[in-house]
């Protein structure tokens, strides 16, 4: 009787866990849903912190060396600071500027229009007196516009025309020469570190501190603490592939035998020199000497110079081949258009490259 009374007991014990296990298959009804909780407080609209302020320099150059400029020029995202000739205000953007040499006016950029004071460079001028600035900023962008218009001036010539040469090689008949043209440029320059007297003489001289003072040529800092983000855009040397020429202004040792101090950041170039150090081109184009000299040509498209090819008397090479810049080179994306004597370029670049190379925002 004990041995059955067990197995009765197990019986009833399986029975219950295949119960068990057969109610975990099944739902109950559906409850009825509760009421809606309390909506919460508004938010408010997210804004991008604005990058701090900061002093910066601007240089315009018209078919030469000959540049006018703006050596301290405020940058900062206080709208509520009084507009002025040295004052550029950011502001807060949502869309991008499109960077393609258009000015897509205040639905874009924000309301604030800079109209920049520009001074004579003591060493050479070129007679432009202003020029018209905007920029913006969002989270990860810095975003800028500058608009300037050539003047036409006999003594020294300079002519109103977008120029599309640098430095073209012609052939005479018997040598080849450099011509002296040279393209439309614009340049900013940043502050990145600098000791603090030079941090200092930096807000009121900018650029300053690293030429015309006392210096007839070259551009470099008087100590190995001092470092210049230097952007430069060029109607040829880097409009063509759609970037500004990313470099710095460094300390130079040896200003006698080599006064300049500027250098482009690490990685490939937008374009390259288009000499063989001997008084002769070092490419031609592949199609050969009755190709011509037409700009951009791109490293691609070159061969070594021949200099015993059937050249012709007046026959041109272009003075820079092109290239696509690489890492801390390639910062910078910008593009000018030229219409009816005005220059319009765009700049972008990133708030914080991680390059050391580069001021930050």
């Amino acid at each position: 009787m004990k041995v059955k009374f067990e197995l009765y007991v197990l019986c009833l014990l399986a029975l219950g866990v295949i119960a068990i296990f057969a109610g975990c298959g099944s739902e109950g009804p559906e409850g009825t849903i509760g009421d809606d909780g309390l909506r919460g407080d508004t938010g408010a609209s997210y804004v991008s912190l604005p990058p701090a302020d900061r002093i910066f320099s601007l240089a315009i150059f018209n078919g030469s060396v000959a540049h006018t400029g703006n050596t301290a020029i405020l940058l900062t995202a206080d709208t509520s600071v009084e507009p002025n000739g040295d004052v550029l205000i950011m502001d807060s953007v949502t869309r991008p500027p499109a960077i393609d040499g258009i000015d897509d006016g205040s639905g874009v950029w924000g309301d604030h229009l800079a109209d920049i004071e520009i001074s004579r460079n003591p060493n050479a001028d070129n007679f432009i007196r202003s020029a018209k600035m905007r920029a913006a900023y969002d989270d990860d962008y810095v975003y800028f516009l500058i608009q300037w218009t050539e003047v036409e001036n006999a003594d020294p010539p300079f002519e109103v025309s977008g120029n599309n040469q640098h430095r073209t090689w012609r052939f005479d008949g018997e040598d080849w020469g450099r011509r002296s043209e040279r393209e439309d440029k614009v340049a900013l320059f940043w502050l990145i570190q600098g000791d603090t007297a030079n941090t200092e003489l930096w807000q009121g001289y900018g650029c300053g501190i690293a030429c015309h003072a006392g210096r007839q040529t070259g551009m470099f800092t008087t100590d190995d603490t001092t470092d210049i983000d230097a952007w430069v855009w060029g109607s040829v040397t880097s409009d063509p592939v759609g970037f500004a020429v990313d470099g710095v202004v460094g300390y130079q040792t040896d200003t006698e035998n080599n006064p300049d101090g500027f250098s482009i950041d690490a990685g490939a170039h937008t374009w390259l020199n288009n000499s063989a150090g001997d008084g002769l081109p070092a490419f031609q184009h592949k199609t050969g000497p009755d190709y011509g000299g037409s700009y951009p040509v791109f490293m691609w498209e070159v061969d070594g110079f021949d200099i015993n090819a059937a050249w012709e008397v007046g026959a041109t090479i272009p003075g820079v081949v092109m290239s696509y810049p690489g890492y801390s080179a390639a910062d910078l994306f910008a593009k000018g258009r030229y219409e009816n004597g005005t220059w319009t370029v765009e700049i972008v670049r990133a708030r914080n490259t991680k390059n050391l190379d580069d001021v930050v925002f």
